[in-house]
C-alpha cells in the first residue's frame, strides 16, 4: 500500500568521511559490489547508520550498523558522498548471529583452532548459553561430535573483541560461513553439508557498538544482527549524484528531498508490513 509520509524512512546524504564501521568487511564481497555499482550506475539499498555524537538529521559522524561492504565499495569508488538510512539506535533491536562453519577439513579447522592462542574450556551447550548471556565468555564452539568449548577472554570489551578476531581468523577466508540463530547443531545438520563447527557469540548493547566504533575497534564480520523496522530497499539512487564533486552536501540533500517528493507524488513508495521470506536472493 502507499506509504504514510509521517514515518517514511529517514534518508540522508552524508560526506564519505563522516561514516565509520563497527565490523570488518568481507573483501570477497567488496570487489563484486564495486563492479556492480559501476555497471548499474545506482545504489540499490542504502546502508543503515546511527549518529554517534549528534542528533538525528545531523551531518556529523555516523556508525554503519548494516552495510559495511556497500560503504567500503563506495569508498573504493572515491564517492565524496554516501546515501544512508539514518535510524535512532534506541529503536533498533540488536541481536547476534551464529556462524555455522562448513567447507573446511575438520583437521585443518582443529589445528588452526589450536594455534590461535585461545583459552578453551570444555563445557555444555546450556552452560555456554548461560555464560554468554552473562558475558562471562567471549564465544562458544561446538564441533561435529557435539563437544562444546567456552572461549575465555571476556575480561573487557577490548579483550573480548581480540579473542573473537583470533577465533574467526581460524576459518575466515578458508571456509563457507552460514549465519544462523540456533545453538543446537542437530537442528542444522539436515540442511547443510560439510559442517565443521558452530560458533556462538555474545549479544551486544548499542552503547558497546558505538564505543567500539568510536575507539577505532571492529568486530569480525557477520556477528551483529540489527533488526530495523521500515528498511528502505530498492531506493536506486543514481550514483552520479553521490559522485558529483561540485554539489555540496546540502545541495545533494535538497535534491534528495525533491526526488522523494516526486516518488511520493507518483505513488512509487510502498510499505509492506508483513514479514517476508525472499527465495531469489
Amino acid at each position: 500500500m502507499p506509504h504514510d509520509t509521517t514515518d517514511i524512512p529517514r534518508l540522508l546524504i552524508l560526506p564519505a568521511d563522516a561514516l565509520i564501521l563497527h565490523e570488518d568487511v568481507d573483501l570477497r564481497r567488496v570487489e563484486p559490489l564495486v563492479e556492480r555499482l559501476r555497471r548499474d550506475g545506482f545504489l540499490k539499498n542504502p546502508p543503515v547508520a546511527a549518529p554517534i555524537d549528534c542528533p538525528l538529521g545531523c551531518q556529523g559522524r555516523h556508525v554503519i550498523l548494516d552495510g559495511a561492504n556497500r560503504t567500503t565499495a563506495l569508498w573504493k569508488l572515491k564517492s565524496p558522498h554516501h546515501l544512508v538510512q539514518v535510524v535512532d539506535y534506541h529503536e533498533v533491536e540488536l541481536d547476534t548471529w551464529g556462524h555455522l562453519v562448513t567447507g573446511i577439513p575438520r583437521q585443518v579447522f582443529t589445528q588452526a583452532l589450536a594455534k590461535a592462542g585461545l583459552e578453551l574450556e570444555p563445557t555444555t551447550r546450556q552452560d555456554a548459553r548461560e555464560r554468554l548471556a552473562r558475558r562471562e565468555i567471549a564465544a562458544s564452539v561446538t564441533d561435529l561430535d557435539g563437544n562444546v568449548f567456552a572461549v575465555l577472554g571476556a575480561d573487557s570489551l577490548t579483550s573480548e573483541t581480540e579473542a573473537l578476531r583470533r577465533l574467526t581468523s581460524v576459518y575466515n577466508g578458508r571456509s563457507v560461513i552460514h549465519r544462523v540463530k540456533t545453538d543446537h547443531m542437530a537442528d542444522l545438520l539436515p540442511y547443510y553439508d560439510d559442517v565443521v563447527a558452530l560458533i556462538r557469540f555474545p549479544r551486544y548493547k548499542p552503547g558497546e557498538i558505538l564505543r567500539l566504533a568510536d575507539d577505532g575497534h571492529k568486530l569480525p564480520t557477520g556477528i551483529t544482527r540489527h533488526i530495523i523496522q521500515g528498511r528502505a530497499l530498492r531506493v536506486n539512487v543514481p550514483l552520479s549524484v553521490l559522485m558529483d564533486e561540485h554539489r555540496t552536501t546540502e545541495q545533494k540533500n535538497e535534491w534528495l528531498r525533491d526526488w522523494i517528493k516526486q516518488k511520493l507524488a507518483h505513488r512509487q513508495i510502498r510499505y509492506y508490513q508483513e514479514s517476508t521470506f525472499l527465495f531469489d536472493e
